[in-house]
Parts: structure tokens; sequence; C-alpha cells
């Protein structure tokens, strides 16, 4: 819940950027209602859109194709996932909390927030992975815009599969490496953890000594 009003969040001040850029840009106000119907057929009803002002009613057809790197220069500096460190040489290295980064730092290539194509690897059950990709079709509903890959298989077959769904497709090959480094951090971690809980049931199992 808390992603999706973050979400709401970023739209709403995209969608006061956009009005103004649309208003300055476009003689909307001059235009007639007819004219406006007109640039968008694809519309199932216009009645419901007649007594919208002309700004608003283009607007609500052009949201979808609001750029990133629009989103990018509203949330960059403003938003709740911002983890700020100190490095050294006076050098400042900004962290990021958002869902879907793969090295959770808060730039524009991979951010969470800003991209419409992104990649996420987390940690299941046992040894397997899950990879999250987006559908940027549905990129305005939340809750159906993530799609979810389940990977059980040993690790060069996982890689394999990250690989075809990262890098081809024209998806995002420029998260190739930096996919495959999580993947590998990932599935290291599970290695550790299943050999510790391994550990402990054998010396529990095994009789103390008198």
């Amino acid at each position: 819940m808390k992603y999706f009003y973050h979400s709401f969040i970023i739209w709403h001040k995209v969608f006061l950027r956009a009005a103004a850029c649309l208003e300055s840009s476009l003689s909307l106000r001059n235009c007639a209602p007819a004219a406006l119907h007109a640039r968008a057929p694809s519309l199932p009803c216009r009645s419901t859109h007649a007594s919208l002002e002309p700004s608003v009613f283009v607007l609500c057809i052009r949201m979808a194709s609001v750029s990133d790197d629009l989103i990018w220069l509203l949330v960059k500096d403003s938003n709740r996932f911002l983890v700020k460190r100190n490095g050294n040489n006076n050098n400042s290295v900004q962290f990021s909390s958002e869902p879907n980064n793969l090295y959770n730092l808060n730039t524009f290539k991979y951010s969470g927030l800003a991209n419409k194509k992104t990649v996420a690897i987390a940690p299941n059950e046992g040894l397997s992975v899950t990879l999250t990709t987006t559908k940027t079709k549905k990129r305005n509903q939340p809750a159906k815009a993530l799609h979810n890959s389940l990977l059980k298989k040993d690790f060069r077959k996982m890689a394999k599969t990250v690989v075809n769904q990262v890098a081809t497709n024209d998806y995002r090959a420029d998260l190739k490496s930096a996919a495959l480094a999580r993947l590998a951090a990932v599935h290291k971690s599970l290695r550790v953890a299943k050999a510790g809980v391994s550990k402990k049931k054998s010396k529990a199992r095994t009789p103390a000594r008198k």
C-alpha cells in the first residue's frame, strides 16, 4: 500500500507539471471541444468528457506518454525512499530503497520509480529466486504492472533466463550486468543461509559425549 500511495503522489506531481507544460506550449484554450475529441478517436465514450476544460481533456489522454526524464526530475531529490550517506573526499553517495532498484542507487539508470522498464531480483523459498519485470502497457495500474518469474533451477540456467528476459527483446540491455551481479549475490546468500541451517541441525542431532 505504501508503494501504491507513493506512486499516486508521483503521478500527482507529474499531473501538475505536465499541465503547466501543456498549457504553455499548446494553445488549448482556443481549441474547440470537437477538435479536441478528434485528437482522441480511441476513447470509448466522448460524452463523459464534454464538460472538461480543453487542457484537462488533452492531459487525461496524454498522461500515459509522460517521459521518464520528467518523472526523474520530479522524484530524484524528493521521495520517501532516499537514504543519504557521506563518502570520502567530500563525495556524497545517495542510496535509494525503492522496489525494482538493482543496486539501490539513486540514479536514473537504476531508478525503480522513473523508468518504464525495471528489473528486480529477490530471494524466495529454498534456493529459488524471483525475477520481476514491468509490463509497460499496464504502467498506470500498479497492482497489475509487475510480472514475476520464479527461477528454481541451478545458477547457470537462472542466469540464462535473466539474460533472455532482460537483455533481449529490446527490454533493458543496459541492466544485464547489474541483474547478473544481483542474481549472484542473492543466490550466494541463499546457499550460505541453507548451509548454516544444515550445520545447526547436524549439531543438534549429534549426541553429547560423556
